[in-house]
C-alpha cells in the first residue's frame, strides 16, 4: 500500500480550503495524495494539481450531499485506492506540521496491533487555548482495514450524527476503537457566533438524533433517556435562545416523527 490519502470536504469556503491544503502540504510526514471533495460549491472549488509534491485530485458532487454524503464519497474513493489510511478533514481544519506524523504513530506503531484503531487529533478552537477532542471529521486518521470492514458513512443521514454513527458506533463495534492523540494538534477556524441556527438544521439534528438512538442503538432505557435529554435540550434552545421559533418548532416536530418512522435522506431542502 502507498501511505495516507488526505481527504478534505469543502463547501463554499475557498479561503479556508486554501489554508487547509497549504497546511497539508507542510506536513513533516506528508500524505501520498490529497483528495478534495467539493460538495457542489458555487462557484466550484478550485485547487492546484499538486502541493509540495503531493498530487491533488478533485471530485465534485452534483448537489450538496451534506457532510454525510460528501465524506461517504471521499471514503468510497479511498476504499478503491491502495492507500493504507485515510486522513479525513473538513475544510476549516488546519493541522500543525507534525499532526499526521503523530496520528500515524498511534495507529501503526502504538501499543495496539497496527492498523486497529482510529486516531483523533486535539482540536484548538478559534479564541481558545485548551484543546478538545471531537470524534468527528476533524482530522481523524482511519486505517484501510476499518473501511474495508465497516464500510463508509451513511449518506442518507445528510447532516448530523453520521460521524457519531460511523466513528463512535460502527467502527468501534467492528474492532477499531478511537484514540485521542494529545501530541497531534489541529486548529479549527470556524465557531458558531450564536446559538441560532437555520430551521433546516433543527430538523436534521432532531430527526437523526431520534433515528440514531432508536433504530441504531436500539430501544432500551439508556438510549431512551439520552434521546429524551437531547430532544428536551433542542426544544429549550428553540424556545429560549433562538429566533423564528414557530417554523423551528414545526420542523422539530417533523424531525421527531420522521426519526421514529426511519425516514432519512434529503427531506427538507437546504437554501
Amino acid at each position: 500500500m502507498s501511505g495516507t490519502l488526505a481527504i478534505v470536504l469543502t463547501y463554499n469556503s475557498p479561503a479556508d480550503l486554501e489554508k487547509c491544503v497549504a497546511a497539508i502540504g507542510a506536513q513533516t510526514l506528508p500524505p501520498s495524495a490529497l483528495l478534495v471533495v467539493d460538495n457542489a460549491s458555487s462557484p466550484p472549488a478550485s485547487v492546484p494539481s499538486v502541493v509540495s509534491g503531493i498530487p491533488i485530485f478533485l471530485v465534485r458532487e452534483a448537489q450538496n450531499a451534506g457532510p454525510a454524503g460528501g465524506h461517504a464519497t471521499g471514503l468510497q474513493w479511498f476504499a478503491q485506492s491502495d492507500h493504507d489510511s485515510a486522513w479525513v478533514l473538513d475544510d476549516d481544519m488546519i493541522p500543525e506540521p507534525d499532526c499526521l506524523a503523530e496520528l500515524h504513530e498511534v495507529v501503526f506503531a502504538g501499543d495496539q496491533a497496527p492498523g486497529k484503531c482510529l486516531a483523533f487529533p486535539a482540536i484548538v478552537e478559534t479564541g481558545n487555548v485548551d484543546p478538545v477532542w471531537y470524534p468527528s471529521w476533524c482530522g481523524v486518521l482511519i486505517p484501510a482495514e476499518a473501511v474495508a470492514t465497516g464500510g463508509v458513512p451513511r449518506s442518507d443521514f445528510f447532516w448530523w450524527a453520521e460521524d457519531t454513527e460511523y466513528l463512535q458506533w460502527r467502527l468501534p463495534r467492528n474492532g477499531f476503537p478511537g484514540r485521542n492523540v494529545r501530541a497531534a494538534k489541529m486548529s479549527h477556524l470556524r465557531t458558531r457566533a450564536s446559538a441560532g441556527r437555520p430551521a433546516w438544521k433543527v430538523y436534521y439534528e432532531t430527526r437523526n438524533s431520534v433515528y440514531y438512538r432508536l433504530h441504531i442503538q436500539g430501544i432500551n432505557r439508556r438510549s431512551c433517556t439520552r434521546l429524551a435529554k437531547t430532544a428536551s435540550r433542542l426544544l429549550m434552545q428553540i424556545l429560549f435562545r433562538e429566533p423564528d421559533k414557530l417554523s423551528k418548532i414545526r420542523l422539530f416536530a417533523r424531525g421527531l416523527v420522521d426519526g421514529v418512522r426511519g425516514r432519512l435522506g434529503i427531506t427538507v431542502p437546504v437554501p
